[in-house]
């Protein structure tokens, strides 16, 4: 008997707040503005890449506390939805279930990189 598999094909809808993006230009200037932006997005990459090993490890707190500096540098640029998905990685240390975090934490991968790659674009955009 041959039984047929599902497969998923999750999407995310991101909410990016771009004035918040422009406010990093209005501020520093447009030269800066992508130095600062493009560092951002280096940073990005870097604490996912964090998040990743130690949520591996289930250290908790150290778990809670990558998901925070992720969450602050999402702030910064206003990836809402990126934001959003990490307070809820923050939530789950405190209250911990392995089923709901391993779900959030794919949740979060497919967030964090959509996020980048819009936060790439508008920078194009801009820039």
């Amino acid at each position: 008997m041959v039984e047929r598999i599902q497969r998923l094909n999750p999407r995310e809808y991101l909410q990016v707040d771009a004035d918040r993006l422009a406010e990093v230009y209005l501020r520093v200037g447009l030269e800066k503005g992508e130095q600062r932006v493009a560092q951002t997005v280096n940073d990005l990459t870097c604490l996912l890449d964090h998040l990743r090993a130690v949520s591996r490890t289930g250290r908790l707190g150290a778990t809670a506390r990558s998901a925070g500096r992720l969450h602050s540098a999402a702030q910064t640029m206003g990836l809402t939805s990126l934001q959003r998905v990490t307070t809820d990685v923050q939530k789950l240390c405190q209250n911990p279930d392995p089923v709901a975090m391993n779900a959030v934490l794919l949740r979060l991968e497919r967030v964090a990189d959509s996020s980048i790659k819009v936060i790439s674009e508008l920078q194009a955009e801009i820039g």
